[in-house]
């Protein structure tokens, strides 16, 4: 799996860009007819865990979880993105699609909007190699949403007052404040088949969360604050991450590949 994410990697930087740099021949950086923009790309890897919002009291299942995290600028490089896949990487492509009949937890390909993030417009997400992850996939009932989506408000809320935007080796602006490299919330209904949206919708909806650290202890001190400062709330979500749960990963993965 290793060897195949770092093909995929190299593949990523040949055929895509973030949202920064401007392409040779393009316009402008909002140009999207050269190549598929995005503003956040990465893999994480890290040990399966049976309790991962229990920290302490976390056991590793004997299995691995890569989650791979990445937001077009433009809904259309999704689209551009599967046909250079498929044209330009047939090989990994039809890796790809193996890995995910035979390994695959979930897979949301254009159906998910970020509802929630630290910034009102996002740029570029800086994460690095190396950097803490945490990823959450929820299934929730349709009768559910108004909650979620309250917690979610919630959850934005708190993390504004109390985390920052920071890069490894960037001082601190407030040293009572977490900081992240990246903290998004996407959602969207769940596909019948990620691939092909004329299958339709299960009813149900898909909830992601990606949030990066660039502290070996951000993680850490991330849940220590909710439950200090947010405390009804990481009681929700300790809840409704038991009851909705798909995939869970937190502070055991780590970012193996990032953006270019």
């Amino acid at each position: 799996m290793d060897d195949f994410f770092d093909q995929h990697e190299r593949f990523m930087r040949r055929t895509h860009t973030m949202m920064a740099p401007r392409l040779k021949g393009a316009a402008s950086i909002l140009d999207d007819t050269l190549a598929p923009r995005l503003s956040e790309f990465y893999i994480s890897k890290g040990p399966e865990q049976t309790t991962p919002l229990d920290l302490l009291n976390a056991v590793n299942t004997g299995n691995l979880l890569y989650n791979r995290t990445d937001a077009f600028a433009d809904p259309a490089g999704i689209e551009r993105h599967l046909s250079l896949l498929e044209n330009s990487w047939p090989k990994g492509f039809d890796q790809l699609n193996r890995y995910n009949r035979d390994f695959g937890i979930s897979s949301n390909v254009g159906n998910l909007k970020i509802i929630s993030s630290l910034e009102d417009q996002i740029g570029e997400v800086k994460v690095e190699k190396g950097q803490s992850v945490s990823n959450m996939t929820w299934c929730v009932p349709k009768d559910k949403e108004q909650e979620i989506d309250e917690l979610w408000a919630s959850h934005e809320k708190w993390m504004r007052s109390t985390h920052e935007v920071g890069q490894v080796g960037e001082a601190s602006k407030d040293p009572k404040k977490v900081r992240v490299t990246n903290f998004l919330v996407g959602k969207g209904p769940e596909l019948n088949d990620p691939r092909d949206k004329s299958k339709g919708e299960t009813g149900n909806l898909i909830y992601t969360v990606s949030a990066t650290f660039p502290d070996a202890d951000g993680v850490e001190k991330h849940h220590a604050l909710a439950k200090k400062t947010w405390a009804d709330g990481w009681e929700k979500l300790q809840q409704y991450d038991t009851d909705y749960s798909i995939m869970t990963s937190v502070s055991s993965s780590k970012v193996i590949t990032s953006r270019f």
